[in-house]
C-alpha cells in the first residue's frame, strides 16, 4: 500500500513541502510557488462564480420587485393590495440580502490584493 498526498495529515503535508524544497533546491521553490499562484487562482475563481450567482439572484429579484409592481404603477401606495406590496418587498429584501453577501465577497478579493 503507498501513501498518497490526500491520505496525509496537515503536519504531513507541511513536511512533504520541506522535504520537496530541500531535495529540490531553488526549481523545487519555483514549482512551490507556482502550485501556490494555481491554489490562489483557484480560490479567487470560486469566489468569483459565488458573486456571479448572487448577482444573478439580485437581478432576478428586483425584476420580480418590478413586475410584481408593474400593474400598479401611477397607483397610490396606499390603492395597492397589502399582499402585492409584501411580495415585492420580500423581492427587494432577497436581492438587498444577494448583493449584501457579493459586497463581503469583493471585500475579501480586495483585501487579498492589499
Amino acid at each position: 500500500m503507498s501513501l498518497q498526498l490526500k491520505d496525509c495529515t496537515k503536519s504531513e503535508l507541511l513536511f512533504v513541502i520541506r522535504q520537496l524544497r530541500f531535495h529540490c533546491g531553488s526549481s523545487g521553490e519555483y514549482y512551490l510557488m507556482q502550485a501556490l499562484g494555481d491554489v490562489r487562482r483557484q480560490r479567487l475563481e470560486a469566489i468569483y462564480a459565488k458573486a456571479s450567482r448572487l448577482s444573478s439572484l439580485s437581478a432576478k429579484k428586483r425584476e420580480e420587485y418590478i413586475e410584481t409592481l408593474s400593474p400598479y404603477e401611477g397607483m397610490k401606495l396606499k390603492d395597492i393590495p397589502l399582499s402585492v406590496l409584501e411580495e415585492a418587498d420580500a423581492a427587494i429584501k432577497e436581492a438587498q440580502e444577494a448583493d449584501r453577501k457579493w459586497n463581503a465577497l469583493m471585500r475579501r478579493v480586495v483585501k487579498q490584493y492589499e
